[in-house]
C-alpha cells in the first residue's frame, strides 16, 4: 500500500476561495500527500472519485453547511465505502456529529496536525480534539493552486490573507463564547487569540504575488485592529516590501485618526465594519455589541470619507424583537442618512450554543431543534417565529440597492410587500454580489446586468458627499412638492391601461432611478396584493404611502433621541429579562460541555443517539456513567470521578 494519500476536499456552490481548505492541503502536501477539491455543482462527484481514486474524502463545514455534507458522506459510504473527515467550525462547536451514522473522523480544534494523524494511521475513527491555539507561523503557506485550478478564482486580482484565527469579542450572536469556553474546559485558561509575524504575513503576499495575478489583498481576519503595536509595525513592514492596495475589516471603536491616516498611507482601499442595529438598546443588551455606539459609526464614517477609503457597514435584521422590521427599517434609514458608501446585510440565524441562540429558545422565537431552524446561509431567509417575515426576506434582498440608489423609504415599504419567490429572491442575491464586488472592489467582468442609468447617479453623486442635514419643515415641503411634481409628470406620461399592469407601475416608480435595469426587470416580476397596487398609484401621485420609521438620531452623538421607543421587549415589562448582558455562560454552554465530555471518554459507537436529550441537546449524566470506556482510542488521565465534577461545576 502506498504510504502517499489521496483526500478529495468536497465543496458545492463556492463564491470565495476557502483559506481552511488551503492550509490542511499545504499540510497534506508538505507531508508528501495529494490533496484535490472538487466542486459538486459544476462537476459530477462519482466521476471524479473514479479519476481521482481518493483515499479519504473530506469536509470543511460551516453550521449550516453540515446537512448537505452529512447526505453526501452517507451516499458515498454506501456507494464507494471511502473514509470521510469532517472538520471546520461546525465540528468544532457541535461535536456530536461524530454521533451520526455514516461519520468517521471528526476532528474539533485546528486541523493541520490532525488530518496528518488521520491520513498517515496515527488516529482512530471517532472524535479527535486538536489544539484550539498555536503558534501560527509552523503552518506551511495555504496551497492556493487547488482552488486557483479553477479560473475564477486565478484571475480575481483579489486574494485573501488572514493573519490571526480568533476574535476576542464576545457578541452574543456568535460563537466566540464557546471558543473561550473550549479554552477552559480541561481545566485551564489558555491564550487562544495568535498572530502570525509581520515577516511570515509578507513572504506569503510576496509568493502570491510571484505565481498568480494580484493587485490587491483582502486580509480576512474577523477585526484587523487587536494589538496596536502588531498593527503599527506591520504598516511599517507593509508599506516597506509589499505597497499593495488592501482592505480588511475592523472596529470601528479601534480607530482614530492618526490609525486611520497611517493605514490609508500603507494602502488601505476598503473597509468592513458592523453596526447590525441601529438601535443602541438592541446594540447593547440584546447583541452584546455595547462597545460600538452609533457616535462611533459616525465618526468611523466620515474618517472614511476623510481619507477617501470605501466602507462597507455590514447589518442585520429578522433580530428576536417584537417588531423586528420597525428595527430593519430603521437601520436602513441610519445607513441613507449617513450616506454608507455600501450596506450589506445578513438575516439573523439563531444558531444553537450561542447567548441569542439560547435567547431565541427560551423567549418562544424558535424550537428546541435549533440546528434546523438554521438556513445554509444567513443571506436566505429567517426560521424563527416572527411577524413580517416576507417583508424581512424581500428587505434583505432589496437592501443593497435601496442604499445605492437611495430609494425613498416610503416607496421601499411598498416594494417589500410584494411576493418576492425564491426564484427572484436568488436572482437579486446573485445580482447584489455581482454590483457590489464591481463597485467596491473595481472588480468589472463587463457583466451588462450590473450597468446603471448613469444620469440617474449623476443625479444622485453631489449628495454623496455629506450625510443629510436635518430638514426644515419648509424644506421638507418643498421637497415633498418636488416629488410630487416629478411622480406626477411620470404618471401623466403613461397611458391610464399601461399603469394598471403591476409590472409597469414598477417600472413607472423606479422611473430615473440609479439602480440596474436588471433589478427593475427583476421587481417587474414581483406579484403585488392590489392594496399595494393601490398604494403604487398613490406613491406616483406624490402621496406618502407610509411614514418614515420612527426614530430619529443625534448626528452627533449617534444616540436616540426618543429613546422611549424601544421595541425589542416581547411579552414582559421587565426589560433587564432580556438583557443577553446577564444571561450566564452555563446556561446556553452546557450542551456543548456535555457533548465535549462524553465524547472524550467513550466512544460514540456506545452513545445511543436516542439518548440524547433533543430539548436541550445535552448527553444525560446517567449516559456518562452507565456507558463503558473507550477501547479504540487513547483514555485520558482524568478520572471519571474530576470529570464529572467538573461537568457538574458548568451544570450548577
Amino acid at each position: 500500500m502506498s504510504k502517499h494519500k489521496r483526500v478529495l476536499f468536497i465543496e458545492r456552490n463556492l463564491r470565495n476561495e476557502k483559506l481552511g481548505v488551503m492550509y490542511l492541503s499545504a499540510a497534506l502536501k508538505a507531508a508528501g500527500h495529494h490533496a484535490d477539491l472538487v466542486q459538486t455543482d459544476k462537476t459530477d462527484l462519482d466521476q471524479r472519485l473514479a479519476d481521482y481514486r481518493p483515499h479519504f474524502v473530506a469536509f470543511s463545514i460551516t453550521t449550516g453547511e453540515h446537512l448537505f455534507a452529512l447526505q453526501t458522506a452517507r451516499r458515498l459510504k454506501q456507494t464507494h465505502n471511502i473514509p470521510n473527515v469532517f472538520g471546520g467550525p461546525h465540528c468544532t462547536y457541535f461535536p456530536e456529529i461524530a454521533l451520526e451514522p455514516g461519520v468517521d473522523f471528526v476532528v474539533q480544534g485546528q486541523g493541520e496536525r490532525a488530518i496528518l494523524d488521520i491520513v498517515e494511521g496515527r488516529a482512530a475513527p471517532g472524535f479527535i480534539k486538536s489544539d484550539m491555539a498555536d503558534h501560527l507561523d509552523e503552518f506551511a503557506f495555504p496551497d492556493r493552486e487547488i482552488f486557483y485550478q479553477f479560473d475564477e478564482f486565478r484571475r480575481n486580482p483579489m486574494k485573501n490573507v488572514i493573519t490571526s484565527r480568533a476574535c476576542p469579542y464576545k457578541c452574543s450572536y456568535c460563537f466566540n463564547h464557546s471558543q473561550l469556553a473550549l479554552t477552559r474546559i480541561d481545566g485551564e485558561t489558555r491564550q487562544w487569540f495568535d498572530r502570525r509575524s509581520i515577516e511570515n504575513v509578507t513572504a506569503e503576499i510576496r509568493q502570491i504575488a510571484d505565481r498568480y495575478p494580484l493587485e490587491k489583498i483582502l486580509f480576512v481576519d474577523d477585526s484587523f485592529i487587536q494589538s496596536r503595536d502588531w498593527l503599527h509595525a506591520f504598516l511599517d513592514g507593509y508599506t516597506r516590501d509589499v505597497r499593495l492596495p488592501w482592505l480588511c475589516s475592523l472596529r470601528v471603536n479601534c480607530l482614530d485618526e492618526t490609525l486611520a491616516e497611517k493605514m490609508f498611507a500603507s494602502g488601505l482601499e476598503m473597509v468592513n465594519y458592523a453596526m447590525e442595529s441601529a438601535d443602541p438598546d438592541v446594540q447593547q443588551r440584546l447583541l452584546h455589541r455595547g462597545h460600538i455606539s452609533n457616535g462611533d459609526v459616525i465618526r468611523a464614517i466620515r474618517l472614511f470619507d476623510q481619507f477617501g477609503v470605501r466602507a462597507r457597514m455590514q447589518n442585520m435584521i429578522g433580530l428576536p424583537l417584537s417588531n423586528p422590521l420597525e428595527d430593519a427599517l430603521n437601520t436602513l434609514q441610519f445607513n441613507m442618512r449617513h450616506r454608507v458608501i455600501d450596506s450589506w446585510c445578513s438575516i439573523f440565524q439563531p444558531y444553537p450554543r450561542t447567548a441569542l441562540g439560547q435567547y431565541c429558545l427560551d423567549h418562544g422565537f424558535t424550537t428546541a431543534d435549533q440546528l434546523r431552524h438554521c438556513s445554509e446561509s444567513f443571506f436566505d431567509e429567517s426560521r424563527l417565529d416572527l411577524p413580517d417575515k416576507n417583508e424581512l426576506y424581500a428587505l434583505q434582498k432589496l437592501w443593497y440597492f435601496i442604499i445605492d440608489g437611495r430609494l425613498p423609504l416610503d416607496l421601499v415599504q411598498i416594494l417589500i410587500r410584494g411576493r418576492f419567490t425564491p426564484d427572484i429572491g436568488n436572482e437579486l442575491q446573485k445580482l447584489r454580489f455581482r454590483c457590489s464586488r464591481k463597485k467596491l472592489y473595481g472588480i468589472d467582468d463587463g457583466d451588462p446586468d450590473t450597468a446603471v442609468n448613469l444620469q440617474s447617479r449623476e443625479r444622485l453623486a453631489p449628495l454623496n458627499d455629506t450625510p443629510i442635514p436635518a430638514a426644515t419643515a419648509s424644506e421638507r415641503s418643498s421637497n415633498r412638492a418636488a416629488t410630487v411634481r416629478e411622480r406626477s409628470s411620470i404618471r401623466a406620461a403613461s397611458p391610464d391601461d399601461t399603469l394598471s399592469r403591476p409590472a409597469d407601475l414598477v417600472r413607472a416608480a423606479l422611473h430615473n432611478a440609479p439602480v440596474p435595469d436588471r433589478l427593475i426587470d427583476l421587481l417587474a416580476r414581483v406579484e403585488f396584493a392590489p392594496r399595494e397596487r393601490e398604494l403604487l398609484h398613490h406613491y406616483l401621485a406624490g402621496d406618502r404611502a407610509y411614514p418614515d420609521p420612527i426614530y430619529t438620531v443625534n448626528d452627533e452623538t449617534g444616540e436616540l433621541l426618543n429613546p422611549d421607543c424601544s421595541i425589542f421587549i416581547r411579552g414582559t415589562d421587565q426589560p433587564d429579562a432580556h438583557d443577553i448582558r446577564h444571561m450566564p455562560e452555563p446556561h446556553f454552554m452546557r450542551g456543548m460541555v456535555d457533548v465535549r465530555h462524553a465524547l472524550r471518554r467513550h466512544d460514540p459507537a456506545e452513545l445511543d443517539p436516542a439518548q440524547l436529550d433533543p430539548a436541550q441537546e445535552r448527553v444525560p449524566l446517567d449516559v456518562l456513567s452507565h456507558a463503558g470506556p473507550s477501547t479504540n482510542r487513547p483514555t485520558t488521565t482524568d478520572s471519571a470521578d474530576t470529570d464529572e465534577r467538573h461537568l457538574n461545576q458548568y451544570l450548577a
